[in-house]
């Protein structure tokens, strides 16, 4: 086992529980949502779809803006993803937030923690695109050194664990009531804390890494509506689709195994046919898993590469009934052993899910000299992951 698995294994139960990078918590509350006003519309899949399609985020999970508890109280945070790196935190922040301003993103704000030899601390950072309620969005990047030792000596037949960094990135969009939007100004990431370098901790003017002054969503007049219900015609369709995949060699190669959707505590809100894995069988990394998929009849449609220290991403489509699977790759190239590839396959939803890109070539992973700045073809698909029933 190599160091970067066995980090990788310490880390499975934190990673899979996730939803959304680690910024959607309220999304799993469980709570029981009664005023249908509250839930997604056409407005909000649309504002979704394309945070969802940002080469940057490359989203790893993907839901809408919608109820969270009782009215008037909604949830934003719809995207994000989550990696382990050995780069220190401060970083792979600057490489995050770097890839981002090229995505078309600009800086609000960040904060470092204390930065000591022997405590690289922490890093966050705070970014938004747009102008108006339908295109504004906000992301978050968050990176924090971790312990991932579990004994204070080496055990025979167990090699040492190094401590890691954990990133989260995450992003919210308004929600269809809401009726503005913060819109703080922007600062220069040479200004910031991460490239400045304190020793102490310290913010640059503008947020920080908790939430903005709160959105303003319209007020609720009148007595609550009937939450919209599910449709189940398709049912079918999505069993037919995940029986499909069964037989499919890429994804019984990758050891993903679809199943359909189990039951969800929160009645209203369901979970999408997927399947995924923190370290799959891939000996020759993302490279060659991504070329025995497409030998496979997978279509490679998104190729990215974050940056120093940052995951490489893939995403590969193809047809499953009146379906469509999208299955995403990425893996953070390591300086040491071999790091692992995680890997996730969603299958469509109708009235979600956008539409499928068009075919790719030449990812940037695949060049002989890695590349050193974000670089990045085609477009994101993966979504949704979880999702209400939508208003009509």
């Amino acid at each position: 086992m190599t160091t970067w698995q066995a980090d990788t294994m310490r880390a499975r139960r934190w990673l899979t529980t996730i939803a959304i990078g680690g910024l959607g918590v309220g999304l799993l509350s469980g709570c029981t949502p009664k005023d249908g006003r509250t839930y997604p519309n056409a407005s909000d899949v649309t504002r979704a779809q394309q945070v969802w399609a940002d080469p940057w985020l490359a989203t790893a999970g993907a839901t809408v803006a919608g109820p969270d508890g009782s009215a008037p109280n909604v949830e934003r945070s719809i995207t994000g993803r989550a990696y382990q790196t050995q780069v220190p935190p401060r970083a792979v922040a600057i490489t995050e937030v770097r890839a981002a301003i090229a995505a078309g993103w600009r800086l609000l704000g960040a904060q470092c923690g204390a930065d000591t030899p022997g405590d690289p601390g922490s890093a966050s950072a705070q970014l938004a695109r747009g102008s108006r309620l339908d295109d504004w969005s906000l992301a978050n990047v968050a990176s924090s050194r971790r312990s991932a030792n579990v004994a204070p000596t080496p055990t025979a037949g167990i090699p040492a664990i190094d401590d890691y960094t954990q990133v989260t990135v995450g992003a919210s969009v308004p929600h269809h009531l809401d009726t503005a939007w913060p819109d703080p100004p922007t600062i220069e990431l040479e200004a910031s804390c991460l490239v400045d370098g304190p020793t102490t901790t310290s913010s640059t003017p503008g947020p920080s890494s908790t939430p903005l002054v709160e959105p303003t969503i319209g007020r609720l007049e009148g007595e609550r509506v009937d939450p919209p219900t599910w449709s189940d015609g398709a049912e079918g369709d999505l069993r037919a689709a995940v029986d499909t995949l069964a037989d499919d060699s890429g994804l019984k190669s990758l050891g993903l195994s679809l199943a359909m959707p189990a039951a969800s505590e929160d009645s209203e809100a369901r979970d999408a046919a997927m399947a995924s894995a923190t370290d799959v069988a891939a000996s020759g990394g993302l490279a060659d898993s991504v070329s025995s998929l497409t030998a496979e009849g997978w279509t490679l449609t998104y190729a990215g590469c974050i940056g120093p220290g940052a995951p490489n991403i893939a995403e590969l489509a193809r047809p499953a009934g009146k379906r469509t699977a999208v299955l995403r790759l990425s893996q953070v190239a390591a300086t040491t052993d071999a790091s692992p590839v995680e890997a996730k396959v969603v299958v469509s939803t109708p009235g979600y899910s956008p539409k499928t890109p068009g075919a790719i070539t030449n990812p940037c992973f695949t060049d002989a000299t890695p590349p050193t700045a974000f670089s990045h073809r085609g477009v994101p698909s993966l979504g949704p992951t979880r999702m209400f029933p939508l208003q009509r």
